[in-house]
């Protein structure tokens, strides 16, 4: 009895542990099983009392969103026309082909995810969270705005968005994301403004916009990669904000109609991209701070680089290693103020077929140009025809294409710019004329002015055959060195009006004057040329007239048919000097008090003669 009692006993603690364990993995297997998310069906042909599903869909999205809890709305094709659709709870809704929304939609909750549908009245996203649209086509419709974000993050991908009248996307205080998609401005102002948010925007193209393809205002992040912008009738990017941060990198703005780029304030970081405007300048400045690099930057009208004075700020621009290409541009650079820093800037003439509707900027003087400023140009190549001029203009008040407002230019700092766009007629003078043109009006390639001003100028080079090469004046300081100036129409570099010991010429180069002098000093004290060359200016070689002074040292002059002219009360200095002009070379010692001083170790082979 005891046997079979234990043999009992030991069977239920067999089965009580088979029990135990068999139900372990049963219990395992149930919880693991992935739960499906609910789906529900809506179509045009639905009936109101249907249930949501492939047989019995719903008739409309609003009564779906309100009246089940489906994870996934599918919309079978046809267009849906809501009496209103408010999205207000986290769903994921998905179109089948042409699935049509026909009314205004506005989403209000988190998670919200829509793919695949069109919306004829534009959408609203406000205060959501990880909002994601992909594939769609949002049209502004009635509404002024595609699609606005307010105070959300949201990501837009693979899409297509057309504008009406206000902006194609809007942002204000959001976070937004656009990948591989496509915004047309057709009738807007703007294609995209941007309003403390952070955008970021990638291999996606911005078509259109009357007044600007990017306008960001306050403090904004703006990042574009790989994208295109253009073409436009307005500007291609309008950075108003302060405390703005942008950057454009591997990128095109093509055919822009005003500036390519128009920036008031914040900071812009350009790199590897290329930049064309048609009607105004491809960047115009007045209190940025601009980094531009390994870029290639062309127009057609006015100015390329422009930058100009603000009442409260002072424009920073940072050039390096960029291909200018202007065309029929009036001049490569015009820096009417600010801190300007070029290297490895190349500059050409190549004709491009670019659009030019807008009306182009005009400075209405250039009173005090380069007004207490230093420009440093070193390491820069132009082989433009227009070329650079330097001035800073503290006068101006000019009104520009787009912002139709007018802005007071005042800088006292380093600037760079071309008088070719501005109104002004000094050191004009008759290109060569030609059995195929009329003569046109030429202008000065660098041009600095006015007290306080400082040009500073080395390993340069630069080939001017539609102006004069150089002109300081009105009390300007220069400092040159390793200066060469090939083919300039006019005078290589002429110097008026400086003061005592403002300007040095050294290590200079100045060949094949068409039409001029190589150079020519004129009412200024005590200007200092050392190891100057000059060749082949059929005019003169060195003009010293009205009372100027200066000294000649370790210069070689040739090719010219007057060597060295000093006339006009003038007093220069010559030593170790080699003077081989093609007629003539001419001194004056005359009543008006005019003396050439001649310290030895000099080589005139020429005929002189006084008082010419």
């Amino acid at each position: 009895m005891k046997t079979v009692a234990a043999i009992t006993i030991m069977a239920w603690i067999s089965l009580l542990i088979y029990a135990c364990t068999a139900s372990t993995p049963l219990s395992a297997k149930a919880v693991s099983e992935p739960v499906g998310p609910t789906i529900v069906v809506i179509s045009p042909a639905g009936q109101k009392d249907g249930d949501g599903s492939i047989l019995r869909p719903y008739a409309s999205l609003q009564y779906a969103l309100q009246h089940s809890t489906a994870e996934i709305i599918r919309l079978m094709p046809g267009t849906y026309d809501e009496d209103q659709l408010i999205i207000s709870r986290p769903v994921q809704i998905e179109g089948v082909q042409s699935a049509t929304i026909s009314t205004h939609t506005f989403i209000g909750a988190d998670n919200v995810q829509i793919k695949q549908l069109r919306f004829l009245q534009g959408l609203r996203v406000g205060l959501a969270r990880n909002v994601v649209l992909r594939d769609v086509d949002i049209i502004a419709g009635k509404h002024d705005q595609a699609l606005m974000v307010h105070g959300s993050d949201m990501i837009l991908r693979d899409s297509m968005l057309r504008g009406g009248l206000g902006a194609v996307l809007e942002t204000t205080s959001s976070t937004v994301v656009v990948d591989n998609s496509e915004l047309i401005a057709e009738r807007s102002e703007r294609n995209i403004l941007i309003d403390r948010s952070k955008v970021d925007i990638t291999n996606t193209t911005c078509k259109g916009g009357q007044l600007a393809i990017i306008h960001i205002v306050e403090g904004s992040t703006l990042a574009i990669n790989q994208s295109h912008l253009g073409p436009a009738q307005g500007s291609g990017l309008m950075l108003y904000g302060r405390d703005s941060f942008s950057t454009i990198s591997n990128s095109t703005l093509h055919n822009i109609s005003g500036y390519s780029i128009l920036a008031h304030h914040g900071a812009l970081t350009i790199s590897s991209s290329t930049i064309s405007a048609g009607g105004s300048a491809a960047i115009y400045t007045t209190g940025a701070k601009i980094f531009l690099s390994d870029s290639i930057l062309s127009g057609v009208k006015t100015a390329v680089i422009h930058t100009a004075a603000h009442k409260h700020e002072s424009p920073h621009v940072e050039l390096t290693n960029l291909q200018i290409h202007h065309g029929l541009v009036e001049s490569a650079l015009l820096i009417e103020a600010g801190y300007v820093r070029l290297k490895g800037v190349h500059t050409t003439t190549v004709p491009l077929p670019l659009v030019a509707t807008s009306t182009v900027f005009r400075a209405s003087s250039l009173k005090e140009a380069v007004n207490n400023s230093t420009i440093e140009h070193s390491n820069t190549t132009n082989s433009s025809t227009t070329g650079i001029q330097l001035s800073t203009n503290t006068s101006t008040s000019a009104k520009a294409n787009n912002p139709s407002t007018k802005y007071s230019t005042s800088s006292k700092s380093f600037t760079a710019t071309s008088s070719a766009s501005l109104n002004t007629t000094t050191h004009d003078t008759e290109e060569p004329p030609s059995s195929n043109s009329t003569p046109t009006k030429i202008r000065p390639a660098i041009l600095v002015r006015n007290s306080s001003s400082k040009l500073v100028v080395s390993n340069t080079h630069i080939s001017h055959p539609r102006g004069v090469g150089l002109v300081a004046e009105n009390d300007a300081t220069i400092d040159i060195d390793q200066l060469v100036i090939s083919n300039p129409a006019g005078d290589g570099i002429s110097l008026s009006n400086l003061r005592e010991k403002a300007a040095q010429v050294r290590n200079t180069t100045i060949t094949h004057c068409h039409k001029g002098v190589g150079l020519r000093v004129l009412d200024s004290q005590w200007v200092q040329l050392d190891s100057l060359r000059v060749s082949n200016c059929p005019k003169s070689s060195v003009i010293f007239g009205d009372n100027s002074r200066g000294s000649i040292r370790s210069s070689q002059l040739q090719g010219s048919r007057l060597g060295i002219g000093v006339f006009g009360g003038s007093s220069l200095i010559v030593s170790t000097s080699t003077v081989l002009s093609s007629v003539w070379s001419v001194f004056g010692d005359c009543i008006d008090n005019t003396q050439v001083i001649d310290q030895g170790d000099n080589i005139f082979d020429s005929h002189s003669r006084f008082c010419p």
